[in-house]
């Protein structure tokens, strides 16, 4: 008898979630129904760790917020509104075609019970993360619909598509965004992007896990994912308060790769800030200085996060006529150029290493594998080209300045381009 009442309880599970499911409750009428049926607390989160419901045999709770899951063996739930904790087993939920839906985390005192049916168990686990799944994609077709619209705005304000201020804020206010606080660009890019070994859904559940991040720090998310880039338009309060900006923000980009560690594993990304702008008009001019002070804190600094305010000349280069920079380039570097194009004696290449080793003969020789005699004879023999004195600083300047327009000019075909 006892055997037929579980096999008969087991059979009405499933039937009982396809009802809380066409009666529109959701996370929490099925997980309500597994707890019920199992007398046994629980919790079920999404696929990056964040809470979906919390139920007991008697009910299931709102204040999602408050219900803090510590992954572990056994895992350890948090229930700050209650003051309660408890052990927890996990399990993750795998639909049919092999997609993760997600974790249940399931009071672990279930399992001690001589009346509990391991397999029983696991053929509703099937059923409840095939539902669990179905759930998700309905929920992500809806939130696809909006999301158009709202890409589409981002899109524009980072391409400087928008110039009318007041169409501006109010297009913004559809998704409470206010835009009274002066705003920068953090540009996050994902190193080693492949389309083809799940990057892009790596992404995305970072700025799901991101935007859940921020809604904690009282931050309504402006976020957009783009191809291997995910921006973020920031709020600040003050256009002038540089340093305490920069903390605030160096603070929430640590807080929210820390939030992604579980998701992202040893993956980096490289981080750019642009400079904050009164106006959305100008948005996209913090979204390119975003870009240019990442690919310039890696190449030339070393550094994976850094501001555009921090590139030094490089940030005046970049802010010059282009024209003028180019007749510079070319009136300092024309005439070694067509030299190493005749000879190929590598002057241009003797050179950029000299000065980038501080002008230190023995580093210079050893950066290019080449004997220090042989480097001297390439210095010796610019000097009388172009009829100048390397011990002289303004010459070096002078130098240094066209090499800088040439490592922007480089950067800014690959930002163009895309390419790396």
């Amino acid at each position: 008898m006892d055997r037929n009442q579980k096999l008969d309880l087991h059979s009405t599970i499933p039937v009982k979630m396809m009802n809380d499911l066409a009666a529109g409750k959701s996370y929490s009428g099925m997980l309500q129904t597994i707890c019920t049926s199992y007398k046994v607390q629980a919790v079920l989160t999404d696929d990056i760790f964040q809470t979906l419901a919390f139920a007991d045999e008697n009910k299931s709770y709102k204040g999602l917020e408050y219900i803090d899951v510590l992954d572990g063996n056994p895992s350890i739930v948090f229930d700050r509104l209650r003051n309660e904790e408890w052990t927890a087993r996990r399990f993750e939920l795998v639909s049919d075609n092999l997609e993760r839906a997600g974790f249940l985390y399931v009071n672990d005192e279930i399992f001690e019970r001589p009346s509990f049916n391991r397999d029983d168990f696991q053929k509703m686990l099937v059923f409840f993360s095939t539902a669990i799944q179905a759930e998700n994609r309905k929920r992500k077709e809806v939130l696809q619909q909006g999301l158009r619209f709202k890409e589409a705005f981002l899109y524009d304000l980072l391409y400087g598509n928008l110039k009318e201020e007041g169409n501006i804020r109010a297009q913004a206010e559809t998704w409470n965004w206010g835009l009274n606080a002066p705003h920068t660009v953090i540009a996050f890019e994902l190193q080693k992007f492949d389309t083809l070994t799940g990057d892009e859904v790596l992404l995305e559940r970072c700025m799901r896990k991101w935007e859940t991040t921020l809604i904690k720090q009282l931050i309504n998310p402006m976020m957009l994912k783009k191809r291997n880039e995910i921006i973020l338009f920031y709020p600040v309060k003050h256009i002038s308060k540089i340093k305490e900006n920069e903390k605030k923000i160096r603070d929430s980009i640590s807080l929210l790769i820390k939030s992604i560690e579980k998701i992202s594993g040893d993956r980096e990304f490289h981080v750019g800030i642009g400079r904050p702008y009164a106006y959305g008009k100008d948005y996209f001019r913090s979204y390119q200085e975003a870009r240019v002070a990442r690919e310039i804190g890696i190449s030339k600094i070393g550094e994976t996060v850094i501001f555009f305010q921090d590139i030094g000349l490089l940030k005046l280069l970049y802010s010059h006529d282009p024209q003028e920079l180019y007749e510079y380039y070319h009136d300092t570097l024309d005439e070694l150029i067509m030299h190493d194009e005749k000879t190929e004696a590598d002057l241009i290449e003797a050179l950029r290493a000299y000065i980038k080793n501080d002008l230190d003969l023995k580093k210079t020789s050893e950066a290019m594998h080449m004997h220090r005699n042989s480097v001297r004879y390439r210095l010796t023999k610019i000097e009388e080209l172009l009829d100048i004195d390397l011990n002289d600083l303004s010459v070096i300047i002078k130098f240094s300045m066209a090499f800088q327009i040439e490592s922007l000019a480089k950067m800014r075909d690959r930002l163009r381009t895309g390419r790396r």
